[in-house]
């Protein structure tokens, strides 16, 4: 009886090669395209802009772009006045809103259809009122490596319904000639979306910290935008706050979506404005 030996390195190659059969056999599966469409309205916009691209299959080998869709029809309505928006490229529709003046607490409704007969709906109802920061706190302290940090306390009264979301955002631009960066741009400071679970004495405390970099004697205006939204806006992007995509160890994450027949956001919102100044 013989033994045979067969070198290592033979069955590697082996094994291997089946590997890549076996990789190179599989076929993804085939879905077929959905609508996608996000908007986010506002009487205190300027605009009325909707995105309309499609689904794109995660082995397709398409090229980012392809997903726009330029001859959708996109319709706004309001009781039984209605506009069209016009394609303006890069999957955007817009039109200004003196065209169709958006009304603090009425409910719109969106459609949109493809040529091959795809469509979808969603509707928001615009929050009634705005909210206004009514005042504001400063603390200034020691913080790593030499830096000097602004920790910011913003305050507001809570709007007068039933439940309330809101989203603080705040930037940054240099009011002095030297700009931290060089760059006299703005920048993002801190960005949050909360809810009135924890408002007291129907008072809303938040706060958020900040190192500017700044030199003394510089100084920076702080722009702080107070929206107060509607539902599926403060869903949408607190899920998008939240998500980790860079951690390989996080759970996925399933997106906010309330659009009829496809996937995406419709929202409403209305904002108020603050700028403060920080002084070294």
């Amino acid at each position: 009886m013989k033994t045979l030996f067969i070198p290592f390195a033979w069955v590697l190659a082996l094994l291997l090669t089946a590997c890549d059969t076996m990789v190179t056999n599989v076929e993804p599966p085939k879905v077929d395209p959905q609508l996608v469409v996000y908007s986010f309205i506002s009487p205190d916009e300027p605009h009325i802009t909707v995105e309309v691209r499609k689904t794109m299959p995660i082995f397709s080998g398409s090229v980012s772009g392809n997903d726009t869709i330029a001859n959708a029809t996109v319709i706004l309505k309001q009781g039984g006045s209605q506009i069209q928006l016009p394609y303006m490229g890069e999957g955007k529709y817009r039109i200004l809103q003196s065209q169709f003046p958006l009304v603090s607490g009425v409910r719109y409704e969106l459609e949109v259809t493809t040529p091959d007969g795809k469509k979808v709906t969603a509707t928001t109802t615009v929050p009634v009122e705005k909210a206004n920061i009514d005042s504001f706190a400063v603390t200034r302290q020691a913080g790593p490596f030499g830096l000097t940090l602004d920790l910011v306390r913003v305050y507001w009264s809570d709007v007068s319904s039933a439940k309330n979301y809101y989203q603080l955002y705040t930037t940054s631009a240099s009011l002095s000639e030297d700009t931290i960066f060089g760059d006299p741009g703005k920048f993002v400071l801190d960005n949050q979306v909360i809810d009135d679970e924890f408002a007291q004495n129907n008072r809303i405390t938040t706060s958020f910290q900040t190192s500017l970099g700044i030199e003394e004697g510089d100084t920076v205006g702080v722009e702080m935008i107070l929206a107060h939204t509607d539902e599926a806006y403060y869903r949408y992007h607190l899920l998008r706050l939240n998500y980790t995509g860079n951690n390989p160890f996080s759970e996925p994450t399933v997106m906010f979506n309330n659009v009829n027949g496809g996937v995406g956001v419709f929202g409403s919102y209305r904002f108020s404005k603050r700028t403060i100044q920080l002084t070294r």
